[in-house]
């Protein structure tokens, strides 16, 4: 779990928070940052609700999400905070005491998708926290190809130290990976020696120009759809 006393949320318009878990508090915020709290767990979900009911800020919503929005099986181990798509088989390496207690097919909800949903718009002043250790790198180079990866201007992210799951980044790759996406990026140990915490501030330059590269993009878009198809056919011819 992500350690949010160590996080400066001020100047924040809004923090959305991906495996939240089973959160006892929350630091204080600022009265009008936005907060966004969602899991795969709806029992986790329903007792955040009633725990933050008499703030209106925070947002609590169930959702299991993936990089595509399919239907995948989702397990649920007597230690909440890996339940997910993760085989049994791999959660039993790092913890032997791990049991499976359920498991169900169900429909995802495709992660630019969801952010879309929140409506939190492109700025610098947004914060994504994700603590989903066997889907971190995936919705994160998902959230790039879409373009909203530079939506914020910190992401802090709990990951694997070894490549327990598959088709998942080790922390050294995921800092590498930041590195190589214009955020500036370190890691930090935790509490569990097989998790690290990855915390990556963005290179303004690099996301200035991204954000303006998508703008232009969303523009040009919106101007090929207002014209007819013949019109759209003469202006590629010409290009």
């Amino acid at each position: 779990m992500i350690d949010l006393k160590t996080i400066d949320f001020k100047n924040i318009d809004a923090v959305i928070y991906l495996g939240c878990g089973d959160l006892q508090r929350l630091p204080d915020f600022p009265n009008d940052t936005y907060v966004v709290l969602l899991d795969a767990d709806s029992a986790i979900i329903d007792l955040l609700e009633i725990q933050f009911s008499n703030q209106p800020k925070i947002n609590c919503l169930h959702r299991v999400v993936s990089v595509d929005g399919s239907e995948s099986q989702f397990n649920y181990f007597n230690l909440n905070s890996f339940n997910g798509f993760s085989e049994e088989k791999v959660i039993k390496a790092l913890y032997p005491g791990i049991k499976l207690r359920n498991s169900e097919v169900v429909k995802t909800s495709d992660i630019t998708e969801v952010i879309k949903e929140l409506n939190i718009g492109c700025n610098s002043r947004n914060v994504l926290l994700i603590d989903i250790p066997s889907l971190n790198a995936q919705l994160l180079q998902k959230l790039k190809v879409s373009r909203q990866l530079y939506h914020f201007r910190l992401i802090v992210a709990c990951q694997q130290v070894e490549n327990f799951f598959q088709d998942e980044s080790s922390a050294s790759e995921l800092v590498t990976w930041f590195s190589d996406n214009g955020f500036l990026a370190i890691q930090q140990p935790t509490t569990d020696p097989d998790f690290a915490l990855i915390t990556a501030q963005t290179n303004l330059p690099y996301s200035f120009d991204k954000v303006l590269q998508n703008k232009v993009q969303n523009k040009e878009k919106r101007g090929l759809e207002n014209i007819s198809p013949k019109r759209r056919n003469i202006s590629y011819l010409q290009a």
